[in-house]
């Protein structure tokens, strides 16, 4: 981190002891090193027993840094919440779809049930279970018979069956209808899973209007991975008109419900001042928020907060602890600014850093991955 003691245009000023991000690139003003791939924030696919609001976050970063130094990831990547359809998250992946792993119905939700009728209660939680053992010709029975009855639960299983083709041939164009049918009733997950392949184009004409559409029904039904979703189409202008403060907005909602994504989106948008005002102490705080989730992007640009003080108090050794984090989770840069602060400390700060690398990860264990079908 050469210190440089002013800046090019746009880029604001910089003081002695800090970096331009255009000096080298992935540091200066939080500037967080680009990936390749499509900037398309999504969820997994769920079931009708599926619960918001849990699970883990995955997501790629975004391609393309900002004027300001902070490189946002617009709309990368994908998040699963309370679901065991676990999609691959990596660098550069290109938020490739991964339907084959952990195809698993759970039990319905009380919400889903309380608002059946006994018989069909008795059915839906039949159909569940018969799923979750495998007896997928015995479920797709009794979710077909429901959901011909308009039973919103039913027509989106049915729609997963069909996308993963589980007792059926695999038919994306079925599976869209099915979501259709039970988002216009009203299932928050259906128009999630039908916004998702509206707009990625799997296996139906792309088509981001409507997904946009779809994710705001669900976003305003408090559904936290739809909020996600849609504030990454506004602020790209995909399928909606580029409105960067409406994309905070969403991102807010989301970040305060806990997904980790929208934490980094919201604290780099805090960072640039784009669609809110600039403020790097509320990007500071939520950036942390999502490095303490196990997000390594922004436990790298956390760690260059820290190292700059940049909206945080200045401290290398904690600087030197969120670097290494971000290293140990396969973050591309983080290993080398990491070793270049390491050249401005001394051994015992380098040993703080590490016990306190080593008090974190026991107080934040890795989330276990289940293994694919």
């Amino acid at each position: 981190m050469r210190p440089t003691a002013s800046s090019p245009a746009g880029r604001g000023t910089t003081t002695p002891g800090t970096t331009d991000a255009a000096d080298r690139p992935g540091v200066g003003h939080l500037s967080l090193p680009t990936r390749k791939g499509a900037a398309k924030p999504r969820f997994g696919h769920h079931l009708a027993a599926d619960r918001p609001g849990s699970g883990q976050a995955r997501l790629p970063s975004r391609a393309g840094e900002t004027p300001s130094g902070y490189a946002h990831r617009q709309g990368t990547g994908r998040l699963e919440v309370g679901s065991p359809l676990l999609l691959p998250r990596r660098e550069g992946s290109n938020a490739r779809s991964e339907h084959g792993q952990g195809a698993v119905l759970l039990l319905a939700a009380l919400l889903v049930l309380a608002t059946l009728g006994g018989a069909q209660a008795d059915e839906f939680d039949e159909g569940v279970r018969a799923a979750e053992r495998g007896d997928h010709a015995r479920a797709l029975r009794l979710f077909r018979k429901l959901a011909e009855q308009d039973h919103a639960g039913a027509q989106r299983n049915l729609g997963l069956m069909f996308w993963k083709g589980l007792g059926v041939p695999a038919d994306g164009q079925q599976a869209a209808d099915w979501y259709r049918r039970a988002a216009t009733n009203g299932d928050v997950f259906a128009a999630r899973n039908l916004g998702l392949m509206l707009e990625e184009g799997t296996d139906v004409p792309a088509d981001p209007e409507a997904a946009a559409h779809w994710y705001k029904m669900a976003a305003e039904r408090g559904d936290a991975a739809s909020q996600l979703n849609l504030g990454a189409m506004l602020e790209q202008g995909r399928g909606v008109p580029r409105d960067p403060k409406a994309a905070a907005e969403w991102y807010r909602k989301a970040a305060e419900a806990g997904v980790a994504q929208a934490q980094y989106n919201l604290g780099n948008l805090y960072g640039r001042g784009t669609g809110v005002r600039r403020d790097p102490r509320q990007a500071a705080r939520w950036l942390k928020m999502a490095a303490d989730q196990g997000d390594p992007d922004a436990q790298f640009t956390y760690g260059l907060a820290c190292a700059l003080g940049e909206g945080v108090l200045q401290d290398t050794t904690q600087a030197w602890m969120w670097l290494d984090l971000a290293a140990a989770r396969g973050h591309p840069k983080a290993a080398g600014e990491r070793e270049e602060l390491a050249a401005r400390m001394t051994f015992q700060q380098i040993a703080e850093a590490r016990d306190l690398v080593k008090k974190w990860q026991a107080a934040h264990p890795a989330p276990s991955t289940r293994p694919a079908d």
